[in-house]
Parts: structure tokens; sequence; C-alpha cells
């Protein structure tokens, strides 16, 4: 009957390790936080890819409709 009862109370204590090495590696509030920092700061980097992209688009639309203009003016 001691080992029938013993052989449950060792599982039970493997099974409180398990959960306390599980409960180490959740993601706190100050994890969260610095992610959500992270994500603003990316944000913002790519705003700004996109605005310099925009307006390297622009200048070369420009440039092209000048230089269109240009050679129309030279060949007519």
């Amino acid at each position: 009957m001691q080992e029938r009862v013993s052989r449950p109370e060792d599982h039970v204590s493997i099974l409180f390790t398990d959960v306390a090495g599980n409960k180490s590696s959740y993601a706190t509030k100050q994890d969260i936080e610095s992610v959500g920092v992270e994500v603003g700061s990316v944000k913002v980097d790519v705003y700004k890819a996109i605005m310099t992209q925009t307006k390297w688009l622009i200048t070369m639309q420009f440039m092209t409709l000048g230089l269109g203009l240009y050679l129309a003016k030279l060949l007519f």
C-alpha cells in the first residue's frame, strides 16, 4: 500500500517541478512593454523609409517628364 501511495506522490512532485519551470518562462509585464517600445520604433523606421522612397519616386517622375518634354521640343 505504501508503494502505491508513494509512486503518485513522486509523479505529483515532478509535475510541480515542471509547472514551476513553465511559469518561469512566462512573459512578464515588463517584457510585453519592451516589445511595445520596439514595435513603435520599427513603425517609425518603416514610415521614414516609405517617405524617402516616395520622395525619390516623385523626383524621378518629374525628371522623366522634363526629359521627355525636352526631347519632344528638340525633335519636333
